[in-house]
């Protein structure tokens, strides 16, 4: 028999319960981007109108244990820019579901509490308002009577229009992949400031084994053109960062055709052989002026959670430090670990998060 050759990826945060289990967070969503536009020469109009049910984004946590256990939810919270939300007894009523509306943050939100399921009910934007907002979700969760704390953090990106530069955002309807749920749809968006762009198409990048398939235009969705393409295990390896390339001409007729934008999401195959994890191997957890970040991947077989020794394998690793404002690697290693400092998260004045994404390949 020949060599069998693999490969896998990782960037997402993945929490280990005592148990020895791995518990994975994700977010559904309604295929409606966490993006809303403030125009102020035109008369302080927003775009999507979020008032609007048709145009309310929503997100959905979901867990999911890697041994196939039940993972119970229990004290579920959302912030908004660190300030918890506090739901009240007013209800809401959108696609066929009841929420419960927010008593603080001016009724912005709305909730399902058995799901965690979160709404945008109301306008984000204004004049007072052009700079990116924060979702926080928190949450215990429950396994064999086990519990461990999990959290995402959800950028809602506010525009300023009168911007001459375009800004696209990619979205997936699931990020989990699993034997009964095998593809998922992503969704790009493209927009010139604060307005939305109806004739474009997309390509989508695996960033560890290329493109997948041809590019496809958008056509008609609520609230803004879309264009859609479906994702399915055979697409991803473990962890797949997929780059979504934005194009104002069909790049399949015009191969000098440029890209005018991109953006990224991430996706798991949790029915994968095999995981891509990261650690933090350094003393301190975030980056500061003289105090670097160390990052370390691995391996981990998802039979049985354990951590797979590469050694022997030949393995070709590939660490990159990455800016989320446009997706660019900021740094890159060719070995299992790489280092974040300031050099990386402050740019033109301003301290940004990064995000660390690893590939590894290697032979049996």
């Amino acid at each position: 028999m020949g060599a069998m050759n693999f490969s896998a990826q990782g960037s997402i945060t993945v929490r280990r319960l005592r148990t020895g289990d791995v518990i994975n967070l994700s977010m559904n969503t309604n295929g409606i981007a966490l993006w809303q536009g403030y125009d102020p020469t035109c008369l302080g109009s927003v775009s999507p109108n979020w008032n609007t049910a048709a145009n309310q984004p929503t997100r959905t946590p979901v867990m999911r244990s890697a041994k196939g256990k039940t993972v119970v939810m229990d004290d579920a919270k959302w912030y908004y820019n660190d300030s918890l939300i506090a739901w009240g007894s007013t209800t809401y009523e959108a696609d066929s579901k009841t929420y419960y509306v927010s008593s603080n943050h001016n009724g912005a939100f709305a909730w399902i509490p058995t799901t965690g399921e979160i709404r945008i009910i109301k306008n984000l934007a204004s004049a007072t308002n052009t700079w990116n907002d924060e979702l926080r979700f928190e949450c215990k969760a429950v396994v064999d009577n086990v519990g461990y704390d999990m959290s995402q953090v959800l950028t809602i990106e506010i525009v300023k229009g009168g911007s001459s530069s375009y800004y696209a955002t990619l979205v997936a309807d699931s990020q989990l992949l699993t034997l009964d749920a095998p593809s998922t749809t992503v969704r790009g968006e493209l927009h010139l400031g604060a307005a939305d762009v109806q004739n474009f198409w997309i390509k989508v990048l695996n960033n560890e084994s290329g493109f997948i398939g041809n590019a496809v235009k958008a056509t008609s969705h609520s609230p803004f053109y879309q264009a859609t393409k479906s994702i399915t295990r055979a697409d991803i390896s473990g962890m797949a960062m997929l780059t979504a390339y934005f194009y104002l001409e069909d790049p399949g007729v015009n191969a000098n055709a440029q890209p005018v934008a991109k953006a990224s999401v991430k996706l798991t195959d949790a029915g994968d052989q095999f995981d891509v994890q990261l650690r933090i191997t350094s003393a301190n957890t975030e980056v500061s002026d003289g105090n670097p970040v160390t990052v370390q991947a691995y391996v981990v077989k998802m039979s049985d959670n354990s951590e797979y020794s590469l050694t022997g394998k030949n393995p070709t690793w590939s660490l990159k430090v990455m800016n989320v404002q446009n997706w660019t690697a900021l740094a890159s290693s060719s070995t299992d670990t790489i280092t974040v400092s300031t050099t990386h998260t402050d740019r033109n004045g301003e301290m940004y998060d990064v995000e660390v994404t690893a590939d590894v390949a290697w032979t049996e």
